[in-house]
């Protein structure tokens, strides 16, 4: 087993609820008057998911200090960083409740934007 930490740039916690920010609003401080967002009451904090028929498991770290959220996956095969940040976005996509067909379609679209966070992938022994 593999696990590894994400430190999700488009994720951000607050007052219970998870807000979800898209690429050209990473710098904005008023994430919250102007983004979609879900309760916590409506997000699995720690699941699973088959992707590309690799069982996946995840969970959602709230920091005390801050509005940061951290996604810990753990799976099976060893990969490189560019497949890891492409399970980060397929479970950052699930939790906003994307329905499967489109993941990949935004995935395509944004794949170069995520990538400039490979820095974010925290290994783990």
């Amino acid at each position: 087993m593999h696990s590894v930490k994400f430190l999700s740039p488009n994720l951000k916690f607050n007052n219970n609820k998870v807000y979800y920010l898209q690429f050209n609003e990473l710098n904005n401080n008023n994430y919250k008057e102007n983004n979609y967002f879900l309760s916590l009451d409506d997000i699995k904090i720690e699941d699973s998911l088959l992707f590309n028929n690799i069982n996946i498991f995840y969970k959602l770290i709230f920091t005390e200090f801050d509005d940061n959220i951290m996604i810990e996956l753990t799976y099976d095969d060893n990969v490189d960083k560019k497949t890891i940040l492409k399970y980060v976005y397929y479970i950052q996509e699930k939790i906003k409740k994307i329905k499967n067909e489109n993941i990949d379609e935004y995935h395509t679209k944004y794949e170069n934007e995520f990538m400039k966070y490979e820095n974010n992938i925290l290994l783990e022994c």
